[in-house]
Formats: structure tokens, sequence, C-alpha cells
């Protein structure tokens, strides 16, 4: 009988042996992601609550209307810009409802 090399014993597997492979590799999992809560989308609002916001001219010569009105007094600037707005905004959605209505 012909003699086998160390190399050659030690590669060879007898046939009468099971040959045992490793499990297989899980992929590791990703992290999981936050969970975030869905917001339902807003309602719908009637065309008579829709805010309508003025234009910066359109306060400004509204205020200057009453710097004039009020005989074009100092310091008062901040005073007639915010009524002015307020003057605006209203007549805008006097407006947008009488659209809207019609």
């Amino acid at each position: 009988m012909p003699r086998k090399s160390a190399k050659s014993e030690a590669l060879s597997v007898p046939e009468t042996e099971p040959v045992v492979t490793a499990p297989p590799v899980k992929k590791a999992k990703a992290p999981a992601k936050p969970r975030t809560k869905k917001v339902p989308a807003a309602p719908v609002l009637a065309a008579s609550a829709v805010a309508v916001e003025p234009t910066t001219d359109q306060v400004a010569e509204e205020a200057y209307l009453l710097w004039l009105s009020e005989g074009e007094p100092t310091g008062r600037d901040v005073e007639h810009w915010l009524l002015a707005e307020q003057i605006v905004r209203s007549r805008l959605s006097l407006l947008s409802a009488a659209v809207h209505s019609a």
C-alpha cells in the first residue's frame, strides 16, 4: 500500500464521518427607527375662517392716513401701525367672507 504524506492525511476526510458545516451567519439587524405618531391632517376650515394677512404696503398706507387724520403727531408711529394692521385685516376678512358667501 502506498504511503500517504502528512499533508494529504490532514486534508482527507474519511467517508464514514459526516461533514459538519457551520450554521449560517445571520445579518445584523439595522437599529430600530423611532416611532412617530401620525398626526391627522388639519380639517378644512370654512371660507369665512380663513386668515387673510395684509401686505406691508396696505398697512403703511392705512397708517399714513391715520397719521394725517390725527394732525401728523410725532412719536405715535407704532400705535398707528398696529391700528392700521387691525383695520386692514378687518376689511380683508369682510371682503373674503363676502366673496365666498356669494
